[in-house]
């Protein structure tokens, strides 16, 4: 069942998709997800950069021709700049890693503050033993607490996110602490999804997909190993940006710039159907669409729950 609610906003009754929360049920829980609940996100260079440049430009051509010179001068050099770190951002692991470190953190916390509410009402379901798959910093562990999660398994390949990954699982749990509230045992391990061990087949209810499915490199391959470790019945919660069908020209951005955003993001693919990946392991799926998440190429977020 689908129920359009109205937000608390005064708003009448003609209002945009971004003004509208869906209601859906699922295994006999009732979830509320739209895009009303996102919160604000800074905005970053990155963000700006296409903007201020066409911005630029536009403004140039009502100025002089020396000073249209100068301007283009400084575009270009910004360029330059811009390409000589991308090549060697690409070409040197660890000078791409060190940048990583200290820009991702930053940016998991940007994406969670404003995926708060979404998260929340998607994971408040977990159980037993749960599995997050590219746990990046750790933004999902705090929402396992207060609930019958008894271990927090968080995977995460990429070693320098593990000492952020590491404190937030420590701050988690002095919060719950604090707040006298339940909190699993967490477990890190720095290692990929294909690492696990065979005996941990069929070991887990609940695993988590937080901005995966756009790095890996054979999606039904890990989906399939996925429902090898999930125990009967038991569950893949996901948040993931995908390619915009319904979007021509977003679309057509995210075909075109994909080669060169997967070599500078270190590997994400911004053109992913991922959710008929999903579908493919898992035939019973709810889901829901979140047209104003992420910023301009990647959008829209698909954001649900599979079921084996």
């Amino acid at each position: 069942p689908l129920v359009t609610l109205s937000t608390m906003a005064g708003r009448g009754p003609k209002s945009s998709a971004a003004d509208e929360i869906e209601q859906k049920e699922f295994d006999g829980v009732v979830y509320r997800i739209g895009d009303a609940m996102l919160g604000g996100q800074r905005r970053s260079l990155k963000d700006l950069f296409l903007p201020v440049t066409v911005g630029s430009l536009l403004a140039a051509s009502a100025f002089s021709p020396a000073t249209r010179t100068i301007i283009g001068k400084g575009l270009g050099a910004v360029m330059v700049g811009v390409s000589g770190y991308f090549v060697l951002h690409c070409n040197i692991p660890k000078l791409r890693d060190a940048v990583l470190a200290k820009v991702m953190p930053g940016t998991f916390q940007d994406m969670d503050k404003k995926m708060k509410r979404v998260k929340k009402e998607l994971l408040k379901s977990l159980e037993g033993r749960v599995l997050d798959v590219g746990a990046g910093t750790g933004s999902y562990i705090k929402y396992s607490r207060s609930l019958p999660v008894a271990e927090y398994v968080a995977l995460e390949p990429y070693a320098y996110l593990i000492p952020s990954l590491k404190k937030n699982a420590e701050k988690s749990k002095a919060e719950a602490l604090a707040n006298k509230e339940s909190h699993p045992e967490v477990t890190v391990l720095n290692q990929t999804l294909e690492m696990l061990p065979s005996d941990q087949n069929g070991t887990f209810d609940c695993v988590i997909f937080g901005n995966v499915m756009c790095e890996i490199k054979d999606c039904p391959a890990a989906l399939a190993h996925v429902r090898r470790l999930l125990k009967p019945g038991g569950k893949l919660y996901f948040i993931e940006h995908v390619l915009d069908d319904q979007n021509p020209f977003r679309s057509a951005l995210q075909h075109m710039i994909n080669p060169l955003w997967r070599s500078f993001s270190d590997g994400c693919n911004c053109n992913r159907r991922s959710l008929d990946s999903i579908r493919t392991q898992f035939p019973n799926v709810m889901c829901f669409t979140l047209g104003t998440a992420g910023i301009a190429h990647l959008r829209p977020f698909i954001v649900g729950i599979a079921k084996a």
